[in-house]
């Protein structure tokens, strides 16, 4: 089989009866009512060789699905059927078998979770529930059967068993392993047997104890969930990669992602001034060494740092918003019909699914808008001019957001990137802010030339800041200035620690003294805002 190829495209190979294998695969969504030998001629003609074609009908209404199993001979060509689109002039799509999602019970001594090939327990009968095995059973049919598990008279492979149910109930909602403690402090026992004819497979000798048993049953599957709008492409791949007992899976999402633009402010939460104030003082230390210019860099760019710092460890992050569900009833139960009816449509592709499903989703539409009417109706008739909500409303309607204007470079071509943009900007301030040579005079410019070449006359060096000073003049700071480069608003800057006001008066002194300014301080961040009623060129 592996010679041939079958085992590496994906089809599944199965016994058909009587030792032989075959190819089974599934055709989806043509109609029940298909007669099997057509179904059967169809595919011949692709060319493979079909051996059989059953219709699949539900297992408790027992009415016809459009599902059928189709056993294929064994050729090379076995995974070109899962190319196969459309047969009978309907469109199908070819899948394997699913996966049983009963679980496994063992033929030899009734339990579930694992096979007969890897039981190393004692015989169980299905029947009598005995120490040997259900062939060497001599119990008549008119004696009740008795279950191995739960001791009912039923035989052990009942469905309707109640340890059957109970496993089934924890496969479907499992359960994490605290909780499974909780709810269930005692493992699952063994099936009950005589204890003083019991003897494990594989010993000599058996002792009897009390300890529960640690036998393992059937893990619970691994579901993989992934809520993606309709609106990306993706693509699920099972990797089938055998480091693991579980079975990785890959999903691609053919997106990518925005790119998240930087805001113009250093916190986006309140910021606690006094938690800013003592964590500033602690960062802040007033031993510097202001003697060359190198030095006052490091002094600022080391202020601006803690002052940042600082911010961001002093946010006060805001509760998560409460999202409230305030549609009606009347609303809600046409939504969970209308997503029910697409969750048919989608299973079955019937077009009478389809009409309901379209007419539920009208239905909705309408609801919705009807809703929406009413809503911003009753809205409208609550505004009122004494608590100033129509006047809000109305300076909210009449704000218009007129569209930046587009930019031509010198070519006459769009300026369609950023950097084109900020080149044409920069072109602008620089042919714009130059010097007026037509009014300067020669001599006026040879007298200032000549006073600023000339030795500067003996007098007292300048009065230094005192930290008094420094502090009425950060108080009377504008609370409306922009921030600059460094994000630190006039609000900062007026709730600084007496110790960082010490430190900033430093850096004063220090300029003062060396006749220099810092290079972090010369940054700026220029916006360019047209005018209004202005030409944009």
């Amino acid at each position: 089989m592996r010679n041939m190829g079958i085992k590496q495209s994906g089809t599944k190979v199965s016994r058909c009866g009587a030792g032989e294998e075959c190819c089974e695969v599934v055709l989806r969504n043509l109609h029940p009512s298909t007669p099997v030998s057509e179904i059967s001629a169809a595919i011949e003609e692709i060319g493979h060789s079909v051996r059989q074609v059953t219709n699949i009908i539900h297992h408790q209404t027992k009415i016809p699905l459009p599902l059928f199993f189709v056993d294929l001979e064994i050729d090379e060509n076995n995974s070109d059927i899962f190319d196969v689109t459309s047969i009978l002039y309907t469109k199908i799509k070819v899948e394997e078998p699913h996966k049983q999602r009963q679980i496994p019970q063992c033929l030899n001594c009734q339990s579930y979770g694992h096979t007969k090939s890897y039981c190393s327990y004692s015989p169980r009968c299905v029947k009598c529930g005995g120490n040997h095995l259900s062939t060497n059973c001599s119990k008549s049919r008119e004696t009740p059967a008795t279950c191995a598990l739960c001791n009912a008279n039923h035989p052990a492979n009942y469905k309707g068993c109640t340890v059957y149910k109970e496993l089934q109930q924890r496969r479907r909602h499992p359960v994490s392993s605290n909780h499974a403690r909780l709810q269930h402090p005692q493992q699952p026992q063994h099936p009950p047997v005589d204890q003083s004819n019991y003897q494990p497979a594989n010993q000599e000798t058996s002792h009897t104890t009390n300890k529960p048993s640690t036998r393992s049953y059937a893990n619970v599957t691994d579901i993989f969930v992934a809520k993606i709008p309709n609106s990306l492409h993706t693509q699920t791949q099972n990797l089938l990669d055998p480091c693991s007992d579980h079975s990785p899976v890959l999903l691609s999402v053919n997106c990518q992602p925005p790119d998240k633009i930087n805001s113009s402010m250093l916190s986006q939460y309140r910021t606690d001034w006094e938690k800013f104030g003592h964590t500033l003082s602690e960062k802040t230390d007033l031993k510097l060494c202001l003697k060359k210019p190198s030095d006052i860099d490091d002094a600022v760019n080391l202020l601006t740092n803690n002052i940042q710092s600082a911010v961001w460890e002093s946010a006060i992050q805001p509760p998560p918003r409460k999202t409230e569900f305030n549609l009606p009833i009347h609303i809600r139960t046409p939504i969970s019909l209308k997503r029910r009816a697409r969750a048919i449509w989608q299973h079955s592709r019937y077009p009478s699914d389809k009409r309901h499903y379209n007419t539920l989703a009208l239905k909705l539409k309408r609801l919705l808008a009807s809703h929406k009417s009413e809503a911003y109706a009753n809205y409208a008739s609550s505004l009122s001019h004494n608590d100033g909500s129509l006047w809000k409303a109305s300076r909210k309607l009449l704000r218009i957001h007129n569209p930046p204007p587009t930019l031509r470079n010198d070519d006459g071509t769009w300026a369609l990137s950023d950097q084109d943009k900020s080149n044409i900007f920069m072109n602008h301030l620089e042919n714009t802010f130059q010097p007026h040579y037509n009014i300067l005079s020669p001599s006026k410019i040879q007298e200032v030339e000549s006073s600023l070449n000339s030795p500067l006359q003996m007098s007292p060096p300048p009065r230094a800041f005192s930290p008094g000073e420094v502090h009425f003049n950060i108080k009377k700071l504008s609370g409306k200035k922009s921030p600059g480069f460094d994000l630190i608003t006039a609000e900062v800057i007026k709730n600084l620690p007496k110790k960082s006001i010490l430190f900033l008066t430093q850096i004063f002194n220090a300029m003062l003294r060396l006749s220099y300014f810092p290079i972090l301080w010369k940054y700026s961040t220029i916006i360019l805002i047209l005018k209004p009623k202005k030409p944009p060129d």
